[in-house]
């Protein structure tokens, strides 16, 4: 996954699930910044060679093969928070989901401690294609801010594929922008 923030981000990640990312063309590590990029004040939150930007279940997201996988050992989950917080943001990102992975990304977060859930909105990154989610209300969609804002749908690629993702939180403002 890579991570470029620009002001602030209150990141939060659940639930990713495990993708054989050796069968697909991932981004090779370690990410950079383009000099434009830095100009603008982006961070690299993950930079594919640590996590030292990040707190929360490090025991179940690990470092792998240049990504952040979720490999749960306890049927697991648990949250993956950024060590620092932040107010309006951009985040740029790249994630692979299994067939039926579902997973969230938090905006506007406090740290909870496990086993409790979270406290904040979550941006819902789903396999929504698959036929366990074919139920869904319009809030619980890929790209949705679950169940309060549903996101268009039609830009996800299908369980496997590289997807890219950016996020701009401005105030109560919440963009969405998919590959």
């Amino acid at each position: 996954m890579k991570w470029n923030c620009k002001y602030a981000l209150g990141a939060l990640l659940w639930g990713f699930t495990c993708v054989d990312v050796r069968a697909q063309q991932a981004p090779e590590p370690p990410f950079h910044l383009s000099k434009k990029e830095k100009r603008q004040g982006y961070q690299i939150l993950f930079d594919g060679t640590s996590m030292e930007h990040w707190m929360g279940n490090l025991n179940e997201y690990v470092l792998e093969e240049g990504l952040i996988v979720m490999r749960p050992k306890s049927g697991g989950g648990g949250n993956l928070y950024s060590r620092d917080t932040y107010s309006d943001f951009i985040l740029r990102f790249e994630f692979s989901l299994e067939p039926a992975g579902n997973n969230g990304l938090g905006l506007r977060h406090d740290y909870v401690e496990p086993p409790a859930g979270y406290s904040g909105m979550e941006l819902q990154i789903l396999d929504n294609e698959h036929p366990d989610y074919r139920s869904l209300e319009p809030g619980q969609y890929h790209g949705s801010v679950y169940k309060i804002i549903a996101a268009k749908r039609g830009f996800l690629k299908p369980a496997g594929s590289w997807n890219v993702q950016e996020v701009r939180a401005e105030g109560d403002h919440i963009q969405v922008i998919l590959n």
